[in-house]
């Protein structure tokens, strides 16, 4: 009888533990790092952003592998559409530095990329594509993401737009989705051979004043 409530005991000792991790990772879901000091940071340059794409709640999932086939993708929500250009306004009112820009040529990640800094400062980059439109191995993506991570800019920050699995895969899980919801910012400092994490400004950061 004892041991039977022993096991009780330590059974919801484990349920509440795991309790407060779910509410830790909720609260995670926000943000990373002090954000004053990453804005400050993004204002001096030199550092690498990855963002992902807006918000598509509520949009139907891909059912295509067809880059040009916007209707069977999924895409920005209205919501996600104002979120990109409020973004954009937030870059030029907080000074931040921009740089190089490139972007998934999955409509979800490329219109965010466009709305915020302007269709003709965007490159269509293949390598940030989402895992879901490759047919085959993933690895040569990953390995050039994380080059592209470790790769100081020539100018300003570097900012890539792109989709939460491969910056998953590119941090061993660092930055997914428990703490990269669609509109956050991962901010990298790069290292030449490797890069490191220093933040994440999280989901409503473009509405941020200092």
């Amino acid at each position: 009888m004892q041991f039977k409530n022993l096991a009780s005991r330590l059974s919801l000792i484990a349920s509440l533990v795991l309790g407060f991790s779910g509410l830790y990772s909720a609260g995670a879901w926000a943000q990373m790092g002090d954000q004053d000091t990453l804005i400050t940071a993004l204002q001096q340059g030199g550092y690498v952003v990855y963002m992902r794409h807006g918000d598509t709640t509520g949009e139907p999932l891909d059912r295509t592998r067809d880059l040009t086939n916007r209707a069977l993708q999924r895409n920005l929500s209205e919501d996600g559409r104002a979120q990109a250009s409020a973004i954009g306004e937030a870059i030029k009112r907080l000074d931040l530095q921009v740089g190089h820009i490139a972007a998934s040529p999955v409509f979800r990640a490329r219109d965010t990329a466009e709305l915020a800094f302007g269709v003709d400062q965007v490159e269509i980059d293949q390598w940030l594509i989402a895992d879901d439109y490759t047919l085959g191995g993933y690895g040569e993506h990953i390995s050039k993401l994380r080059q592209y991570l470790a790769t100081a800019p020539e100018e300003g920050n570097t900012w890539f737009v792109g989709h939460v699995i491969p910056i998953s895969m590119a941090t061993s899980s660092q930055v997914g989705r428990p703490n990269f919801p669609e509109g956050a910012a991962a901010i990298f400092r790069p290292l030449g051979s490797s890069f490191e994490l220093i933040g994440i400004l999280g989901a409503g950061w473009e509405d941020y004043s200092l």
